[in-house]
């Protein structure tokens, strides 16, 4: 297998694109030979350096491709490592993986890669994508044959990894602790969380607490929201969350605020939430209502609607000891259909059937 991927884990950024690094293991242990073409660019590099990279990457790919002698070409995070399919037409099996920003456009540079990878995506033997909601998506834009379409939820959760304590009944004398883990940027939802907290201070004060953890470009802009809405009492700025330390931060919380306002093509963290065993209030967006349902795990709020994400914080805090351990426990089984091992297998297998097709006729 030749595996292309935009990122991939270095000493300088371990964490950057952990699921391909998973995947690449996962395959070796299943006795795959992988050979992998990355690109190592540092963010801190100038522009012209950067494009320098991106030019030496797409050359590094044409030169991989075109050597490639076995059975599967696997590519991650569609974009211009697409190019050289342009110009060569590989023998083996192709298979291009989605994962939502790198094929639904969201900037003018996004709408560009869209035109280089429709024709690409086309041609492919198979697509994976990580949910329902994008293969959708994917079939409709793109005129993508159904059968050509397979479902992998980005690597799946380590439900080992991320389990909780046991199933836990509130204790009602103390605040409810909502937890907020992620970027604090455009489109994920800080603004809506505020909002809603102060929404819900204003009827109810002294009943929560809020957790958040996360950087990002707007983490001046919280800083001082939160002060201007006299909420440093009630809302409290952890700092960045290390990927390693995430477990055990999500047990620390009652419930997981996801507010997104981005249509997420999976919402990885909402599953890690959903294994620890937190009930979800959660943006009615994208593949997110593919796992949250209301009253069974957690309550969906339309996105960006500050007031409903207050009835639903409301509906948590007010909801009975049994109403809760009940959605613990929906939680934790949700989650079990997101197993990574049991995603990994079934990835393999579908990989397997592919190879095993090349010498018969295409079904698609």
């Amino acid at each position: 297998m030749l595996l292309i991927s935009n990122i991939f884990p270095t000493e300088e950024n371990p964490h950057s694109g952990i699921f391909v690094k998973r995947f690449f293991d996962g395959f070796l242990e299943r006795g795959y030979e992988v050979d992998v073409v990355t690109k190592y660019s540092g963010s801190r590099m100038s522009l012209a350096k950067k494009i320098s990279y991106s030019i030496s990457y797409i050359y590094d790919c044409y030169k991989a491709i075109q050597n490639f002698e076995g059975d599967i070409i696997y590519v991650h995070y569609l974009s211009y490592n697409l190019i050289p399919f342009y110009f060569l037409s590989p023998k083996c099996k192709l298979v291009l993986n989605a994962h939502g920003g790198d094929i639904i456009p969201m900037s003018l540079f996004s709408r560009l890669i869209k035109r280089i990878v429709a024709p690409i995506l086309r041609k492919a033997d198979l697509v994976v994508v990580p949910s329902l909601f994008l293969k959708t998506k994917v079939r409709t834009e793109y005129q993508i044959n159904n059968c050509k379409l397979f479902i992998s939820p980005s690597g799946g959760v380590d439900i080992d990894l991320f389990s909780p304590k046991q199933e836990k009944e509130l204790d009602f004398s103390r605040p409810i602790v909502l937890g907020f883990v992620s970027r604090l940027e455009d489109g994920k939802g800080w603004e809506t969380l505020l909002s809603a907290v102060k929404y819900y201070e204003q009827e109810s004060p002294g009943r929560i607490k809020v957790e958040v953890y996360g950087e990002g470009r707007d983490l001046n802009t919280f800083l001082e929201k939160v002060e201007s809405l006299s909420l440093k009492n009630v809302i409290s700025w952890k700092g960045r969350a290390d990927p390693k330390d995430v477990p055990a931060i999500m047990r620390r919380f009652d419930c997981f605020v996801f507010p997104t306002h981005r249509e997420e093509s999976l919402g990885l963290v909402g599953l890690e939430a959903l294994a620890t065993g937190l009930p979800i209030l959660a943006s009615r967006i994208g593949a997110v209502p593919e796992y949250v349902h209301d009253y069974y795990n957690g309550f969906l709020f339309e996105a960006g609607n500050s007031q409903q994400l207050k009835l639903a914080i409301a509906a948590i805090v007010n909801s009975s000891q049994e109403q809760i351990l009940f959605m613990q426990k929906n939680a934790r089984n949700k989650s079990v259909y997101y197993n990574a091992l049991d995603c990994a297998e079934q990835l393999s297998s579908r990989i397997d059937l592919l190879i095993e097709d090349s010498s018969k006729e295409r079904l698609c």
